[in-house]
């Protein structure tokens, strides 16, 4: 093996990966960190097929891979796709009518996806997600530290306000263009003034190699997080990110969406 002469290295490529590393430690950390009461984590989509199904799906991997407490993932959109993703295959919550009392019952009332990881569609979900959550996911999602569910497309004259009340942070997914990322800038702001005040981020999925800029002037105009997920051919097809960039980013906003930190810029 040759031996590398850093003196020929310039000392800014040191710092670069030196700060590539401490950020994805930092987020590492975020993902791992305790949670208190159940964390819920709600994906919207602003444009339907933008990706928020499989930004939803890659972030239960993401999770599952790196907590060992119960995670649920719920599947609220109209077309099923994050339970299709997860193999979740029941139609509604299970249960005999009984109440749920203990985390053995609330297991019985889910599909096992994983060693910590249960699914579940709930019946009616897509027409009325606000109902089904409080009939069959409020029951049983006391007994998980994490729930990261799949609204699906919402509309912001219509129930999407009802879905983010439900969350203790929303993530706005829209196709990185400018036109939608302000959309989604507005609907951030709009979500963090709810009485029940959950955070929102912005996701802005940059599927056609659109712009990489239009994240960094939507962030200048916002406190909110945005993040931009970068044109992956693994994401692209519905499948776990394949590039570096890729998974950077949906590390970064998995970071954000289970802890409370900060990014340090947009775009990572």
């Amino acid at each position: 093996m040759t031996a590398v002469d850093a003196r020929g290295v310039p000392g800014a490529l040191f710092g670069s990966i030196a700060g590539v590393g401490a950020r994805l430690v930092s987020w590492d950390d975020a993902i791992r960190r305790p949670v208190g009461a159940v964390h819920r984590i709600g994906f919207v989509q602003l444009v339907a097929g933008v990706g928020a199904t499989t930004l939803a799906a890659e972030v239960v991997r993401v999770v599952a891979a790196r907590r060992t407490g119960p995670l649920l993932a719920i599947d609220l959109s109209d077309d099923g796709g994050l339970a299709n993703r997860l193999g979740v295959d029941e139609a509604a919550v299970r249960g005999d009518g009984r109440a749920v009392r203990t985390s053995a019952d609330a297991a019985a009332s889910l599909q096992r996806i994983a060693a910590s990881t249960w699914g579940a569609r709930p019946s009616d979900a897509a027409a009325h997600p606000v109902a089904a959550w409080a009939q069959q996911v409020a029951p049983v999602m006391r007994f998980h530290e994490l729930l990261v569910a799949d609204f699906g497309p919402r509309d912001p004259q219509g129930d999407l306000a009802g879905a983010a009340a439900l969350c203790d942070v929303v993530c706005l997914v829209a196709p990185a263009e400018r036109g939608a990322g302000e959309r989604a800038r507005v609907l951030a702001e709009a979500i963090t003034e709810m009485p029940e005040h959950p955070r929102a981020v912005v996701a802005l999925v940059d599927a056609g190699r659109a712009s990489r800029r239009v994240p960094a002037v939507i962030a200048a105009q916002t406190a909110h997080p945005v993040i931009l997920i970068p044109h992956d051919a693994g994401l692209r097809s519905g499948g776990p990110a394949r590039g570096l960039r890729a998974r950077q980013a949906i590390l970064h906003l998995t970071s954000l969406l289970v802890g409370e930190s900060t990014p340090p810029e947009s775009g990572a």
